[in-house]
């Protein structure tokens, strides 16, 4: 069973990198701000996103990659719009594109949306099939709708969105990787001991430090991270009777031995203390997860030890990765120009959640 939210999207931030918006008529306003509905997937844990796109418009659901390259769409099984328009090589959407564009297409098979010739040839990483996915540059329209930061608006056209016209499934990008500066750890106010190395991004290999991701289900820790978590998380409910563990977590519980809270089970509170002693609580809801009736499980996983990206073998760069289930219910702005991050920690605690409607333009937030 899927559940829904709103993703907030300030088209000062959203529309920059590598696209090019315009508004078209009509509407005739530009909003301050568009909103895309948002369900998670009940069997693979991820995000899908609700867009229209082309002349005439088709509605498409979209998985999203918080660390993708670009807007991914497929156009295996045809592509029809009048407005679709393939980026020139040369062009400067073509020279935007940066490290993902690798040549200049040649195709025989054209022309048609995804195979022209003369266009820009991207190969963007595919975090879901780790692999990276071949595809044309091009541009066409999108609709959305705008919103004043209480309510849900009119619908907005904007033209000329970048996207990888693809060869496989859809996957939406919002921006490069998004790394936060994470200090240090507490369970319960009790700072961790931990290797203060691994949550700086290393010169030599470019290794650890903390980065959000929406690909990932659950906040993965580098092995010495996800050991002393574990093992303070585990001592301040050394009361709480243990159960056998469910894949992938280590740490599960029986749950008719832990009360509710309006932020979720009543655990242990997990802080992470970013730069400028800013701190992001991760709460019950967030840190436990119901495996099945009467078990609830720390929702970490152990990410393994550091090394750098070898081709032939899985790696785990990154110290940190905060998922999903961490995410939820956490109002997050990225303020891409100024390379900042806005956040609520739980929305739970104004008795409100991202499957309701609520008001965008709280100032209760702190700033990364």
């Amino acid at each position: 069973m899927a559940f829904s939210f709103y993703f907030l999207l300030f088209t000062n931030l959203f529309f920059s990198n590598i696209i090019t918006p315009s508004i078209a008529k009509p509407p005739v306003f530009k909003p301050q701000a568009v909103l895309i509905p948002v369900i998670k997937d009940a069997s693979t844990k991820q995000y899908i996103a609700k867009i229209n796109q082309r002349t005439p418009l088709v509605p498409l659901k979209l998985t999203i990659d918080l660390g993708g390259d670009i807007l991914m769409i497929s156009c295996q099984k045809g592509y029809v719009s009048s407005t679709y328009k393939p980026s020139r090589c040369g062009s400067a959407t073509c020279n935007r594109a940066g490290q993902i564009s690798t040549s200049c297409n040649d195709c025989v098979k054209g022309p048609k949306p995804g195979c022209n010739n003369n266009t820009c040839s991207v190969s963007p990483y595919n975090p879901f099939t780790l692999r990276s996915t071949g595809g044309e540059l091009a541009q066409d329209i999108i609709a959305i709708h705008s919103t004043n930061g209480h309510n849900v608006g009119t619908k907005v056209f904007i033209q000329n969105i970048v996207f990888c016209c693809g060869n496989t499934y859809n996957v939406v990008d919002l921006s490069p990787d998004y790394f936060i500066g994470v200090k240090s750890i507490k369970i319960n106010n009790k700072a961790l001991k931990l290797n203060t190395t691994l949550f700086s991004i290393s010169a030599k290999d470019g290794t650890g430090g903390t980065k959000i991701s929406t690909s990932q289900p659950y906040t993965t820790l580098e092995t010495s991270i996800y050991k002393a978590v574990v093992g303070e998380f585990s001592k301040a409910l050394a009361e709480v009777p243990r159960v056998k563990a469910v894949a992938p977590f280590s740490l599960c519980f029986n749950s008719t031995s832990i009360g509710i809270t309006r932020t979720g089970p009543a655990v242990p509170q997990i802080d992470l203390v970013l730069q400028n002693n800013n701190v992001w609580t991760i709460f019950g809801a967030n840190s436990m997860v119901k495996v099945r009736n009467g078990v609830l499980c720390l929702g970490f996983v152990d990410g393994g030890k550091l090394y750098f990206q070898d081709f032939d073998i899985p790696y785990s760069p990154t110290a940190i990765i905060i998922g999903g289930h961490q995410i939820e219910d956490n109002l997050l702005e990225f303020d891409l120009v100024a390379s900042r991050l806005g956040f609520t920690s739980s929305l739970l605690f104004s008795q409100t959640s991202c499957s309701f409607k609520f008001n965008f333009t709280s100032n209760n937030a702190y700033v990364e």
